[in-house]
């Protein structure tokens, strides 16, 4: 468990029966800022979180428009103890209903985009699905389920080359 969270994605919301899509990042415990780039549904997104001299350096580009964005920052006491690719759904207060997504597809079988869905760890980079017990990692693949446990969203087993998955959106 992690106390501290650099992160960058794009979301989807709902807003009085409106769609509205955004790109943000967040160096938590510091509140999200939302980033000025577009974002629509079937664009291809390339994000990347690194670290290097005591910065994290967030960027994102939306390979549709080539819109690009990044900034650096720094995060008191970070734990750099994760790699996480999510779909999740949003919060405010309390978790708020999943919109029917669909399928997300993450990684380069479904972007042609190299390098996506890897990490480092210990010093090596590598594609998520490289890494082993012998690593000293852990690898984890999280459902989401209501309260009552009915499936809300899965993610897919890895392809064969382990760079890529998908995440399936399930009516609850």
């Amino acid at each position: 468990m992690s106390s501290t969270v650099e992160q960058i994605g794009t979301s989807g919301d709902c807003r009085k029966g409106t769609p509205v899509y955004y790109a943000w990042y967040e160096f938590y415990p510091a509140y999200p800022v939302n980033i000025p780039i577009s974002v629509n549904p079937g664009n291809i997104m390339s994000a990347e979180v690194s670290y290097s001299g005591g910065l994290f350096t967030v960027s994102i580009t939306n390979t549709n428009t080539s819109e690009a964005y990044s900034t650096t920052g720094t995060v008191s006491n970070p734990q750099r103890n994760s790699a996480e690719w999510i779909a999740e759904a949003p919060s405010g207060g309390s978790i708020l209903p999943l919109a029917n997504f669909g399928t997300v597809y993450y990684g380069l079988d479904y972007t042609g985009i190299p390098s996506t869905s890897y990490a480092t760890v210990n010093g090596i980079t590598d594609n998520i699905g490289s890494f082993t017990p012998d690593a000293q990692v852990t690898v984890n693949k999280i459902g989401m389920v209501t309260f009552s446990g009915r499936l809300k969203a899965m993610p897919s087993v890895l392809t064969p080359d382990n760079t890529s998955f998908s995440v399936k959106w399930y009516r609850s």
